[in-house]
C-alpha cells in the first residue's frame, strides 16, 4: 500500500504531516472482492517513491495494479474487524 508521509512547512507553525492512500484498479487476485485496491510499491522502487527531487510523472508508472502472482491470498479471523485489535494474530490464517 502506498502511504506517503511527507514533512511539509505548515503556514509557519512547525511540520505538518500527511499520509494519503492511492488506490487503483484491483489486480487478478483482488478483483473477486473488490473493484480497487490500494497502490503497493515494489520493493525495487521505494527510494524512487520517496525522492522528493521526482514529479508526478517520474512516478506515474508505480501507481498500477501489484502483481497478484506475488501476493497471497487467505482467510482470516474476525479480529480483523476491529482496528482496537493490533496483533500479528490479525494475520495469522483462520
Amino acid at each position: 500500500m502506498v502511504t506517503s508521509r511527507r514533512r511539509l512547512p505548515f503556514e509557519g507553525k512547525g511540520i505538518f504531516f500527511c499520509r494519503v492512500t492511492v488506490p487503483t484498479t484491483a489486480n487478478a487476485m483482488v478483483s473477486s472482492v473488490h473493484d480497487r485496491m490500494p497502490v503497493m510499491v515494489h520493493p525495487d522502487h521505494l527510494q524512487w517513491w520517496i525522492d522528493d527531487r521526482r514529479d508526478g510523472e517520474a512516478v506515474r508508472f508505480m501507481l498500477r495494479p501489484y502483481n497478484a502472482g506475488d501476493m497471497d491470498c487467505y482467510r482470516v479471523s474476525n479480529l480483523v474487524n476491529s482496528a482496537s485489535n493490533d496483533s500479528p494474530d490479525c494475520l495469522k490464517p483462520a
